[in-house]
């Protein structure tokens, strides 16, 4: 078994970002399929008018088993090159038993202010599903809220780059 990496995870178990090398067939399978999907984000968010190349995508992925009470602080992935993220939900407990992923609009006003016309929402939650995988730019904010089910939650998670995005940190 792996050993437990200590990142923005508060309890529960953290993979090393390692499982894109690993040879067992149902993290094969996920890791085969994310480049077609990765590619089809990117044409879109990027608005570019050709895809990228999917053979070219470069990736980590780890693994979050949480137990409850267990939860993420806020945090982004973004370093340079790293464009995109993603989270696959592979157990989440069921409803009503919180873990909620709350992606959070680092561009937002801050909730101090007064203002008469409406501001942008700083953040979004949403409550993933079995199944359920969402993708979006590294370097948007988001936390995971306290679990509160009794069965142990398990999500993927990974941060990807391909060659023809060269975004940097300035």
């Amino acid at each position: 078994q792996l050993p437990s990496v200590s990142k923005t995870n508060v309890g529960g178990w953290h993979s090393p970002s390692v499982l894109q090398e690993r040879n067992e067939p149902a993290l094969r399978e996920f890791t085969e399929t994310l480049p077609a999907h990765l590619s089809a984000w990117a044409q879109q968010f990027f608005a570019l008018e050709t895809p990228l190349d999917p053979e070219l995508w470069q990736m980590e992925i780890w693994a979050n088993c949480n137990e409850t009470g267990h939860f993420n602080k806020a945090n982004d992935h973004f370093r340079s090159g790293v464009v995109v993220s993603a989270f696959y939900y592979l157990r989440c407990g069921g409803a009503g038993v919180g873990g909620e992923t709350v992606f959070i609009n680092q561009q937002s006003c801050p909730l101090n202010i007064h203002s008469p016309v409406p501001l942008r929402e700083q953040s979004f939650a949403v409550t993933p599903e079995d199944g359920d995988m969402y993708i979006f730019p590294s370097w948007l904010g988001h936390r995971v809220n306290p679990y509160l089910g009794q069965q142990t939650r398990i999500s993927l998670a990974l941060n990807a780059w391909h060659p023809a995005l060269n975004v940097r940190k300035k």
